[in-house]
């Protein structure tokens, strides 16, 4: 009995499939052939629905999308590259730059703007302070550290309690070395490098 039900059931999956089947062949047959969609008969009366051409029966939204004539380009400048300028070693001082130190080295180098307080931090072990350190009148800067880890990045950071970091970061933003970081929660790094083996 039990198997006389299945096969009717599985009998009747198969002309349901195959009903679907030759429906979906016949409208794609009619759609392709046919340029314009069937009339329906509601359609053919004097209650068929008409474009509306009249625009301002909708609300305007000030500061949306702009009009026909109205610009999109702001007037607002930007260099172009070859306009743009290096500072010079004049203003503040040097760029940010961290020479590339060995995992047993205690001492790290490189330059920044002049006279201004500055920390190692190892970036990769989230910010932990490796040494504390000010450059010099020519923006020289010479920094004791500790725990160097090969493979670790070492990041340079203003390190100035009176401000923020950002506050900081924005002054000396023109000053940032080629491998600045932006570390979310970490920290603003105006260079960094990674520590090599030695």
């Amino acid at each position: 009995m039990m198997l006389l039900r299945s096969t009717r059931f599985t009998t009747f999956l198969w002309a349901m499939l195959l009903t679907t089947a030759m429906l979906t062949t016949a409208l794609l047959t009619t759609a392709c052939n046919d340029q314009q969609p069937p009339v329906t008969p509601a359609a053919q009366g004097n209650d068929a629905p008409t474009e509306v051409d009249d625009t301002s029966a909708y609300p305007s939204v000030v500061g949306a999308y702009p009009g026909e004539n109205e610009s999109v380009i702001t007037e607002m400048p930007y260099p172009a590259p070859d306009e743009v300028s290096e500072p010079s070693a004049g203003e503040k001082g040097p760029r940010f730059f961290l020479a590339q130190p060995g995992a047993t080295d205690t001492v790290v180098t490189g330059t920044a703007p002049r006279d201004i307080p500055l920390a190692i931090v190892d970036v990769t072990l989230a910010g932990t302070i490796l040494g504390t350190g000010r450059s010099d009148s020519n923006g020289d800067f010479s920094i004791t550290v500790s725990d160097l880890r090969s493979g670790n990045r070492i990041g340079l950071t203003v390190f100035d309690a009176s401000r923020t970091m950002e506050d900081a970061a924005v002054e000396y933003f023109d000053y940032r070395g080629d491998n600045f970081y932006n570390a979310p929660n970490i920290g603003i790094f105006m260079d960094t490098v990674q520590v090599s083996d030695n």
